[in-house]
């Protein structure tokens, strides 16, 4: 990952638990997935969501609770960057699961730029699919080096 994207996502901690078993969050099932649960699936949990953790111990924190692959790491990544620029940011969506909302989109869209030719989706990387805003923002964040 770029020097310069790395530390805009520095800050976020990492859990390789059960959320829900350490009490990050109370959240099980998620919503939309029934045969899917936040004790099992990569995720990112906000502070704001962490209802059980006094405030001033919040913070982002990137879930990990079984080994991912690298593209999956830098899609919940994506959301820790998404959060640092405010959420504000529509870009095209590079994959089917893209297509699910704005956040996922911003993801799916980072790990393709970091990824490169080593996502392949159609027998073509996708990072070719990406938008001229997602290729701006990430390739100025990474010259802030």
């Amino acid at each position: 990952m770029p020097e310069g994207v790395r530390r805009s996502v520095e800050d976020a901690d990492v859990l390789f638990a059960d959320p829900v078993f350490v009490g990050l969050h109370d959240y099980d099932e998620v919503p939309g997935y029934p045969d899917v649960t936040y004790r099992r699936c990569a995720h990112v949990v906000y502070p704001y969501h962490q209802h059980r953790i006094p405030k001033s111990m919040r913070c982002t924190t990137v879930v990990l609770p079984t080994p991912k692959p690298l593209r999956s790491v830098l899609h919940e990544y994506g959301h820790v960057l998404d959060e640092q620029l405010g959420f504000e940011l529509v870009l095209a969506p590079v994959s089917k699961y893209a297509m699910t909302n704005r956040e996922e989109a911003f993801a799916e869209a980072f790990a393709a730029w970091v990824m490169r030719e080593r996502w392949v989706i159609d027998d073509e990387p996708a990072s070719l699919r990406l938008c001229p805003l997602a290729l701006d923002t990430f390739e100025r964040l990474a010259d802030d080096s």
